[in-house]
């Protein structure tokens, strides 16, 4: 999950559907933030822990712009509780 702010979605929306048009297993959504600080979360799904830890890596550390220094946390979640399709 990432937490954002409803100014960085558009940048980060249009990334986000740029690679997956080249991974057709990379899947996210963008819900709205029970978290006080972001306005909303982004999620992206994964096949495995590892994977999920290298796609948040990659997303904020290389894909999302330096200036809007994102963070990211892991949290497995059965498919009801949280799904995600693009």
């Amino acid at each position: 999950m990432i937490g954002i702010t409803y100014a960085m979605r558009p940048r980060l929306e249009k990334i986000l559907k740029d690679i997956a048009k080249k991974d057709p297993t990379f899947k996210f959504n963008i819900f709205n933030s029970k978290f006080p600080q972001y306005d909303q979360i982004i999620i992206i799904g994964s096949g495995t822990r590892d994977q999920a830890h290298k796609r948040g890596l990659l997303l904020t550390k290389r894909y999302f712009p330096e200036e809007f220094n994102l963070q990211y946390w892991v949290k497995e979640v059965t498919h009801a509780q949280g799904q995600v399709e693009a």
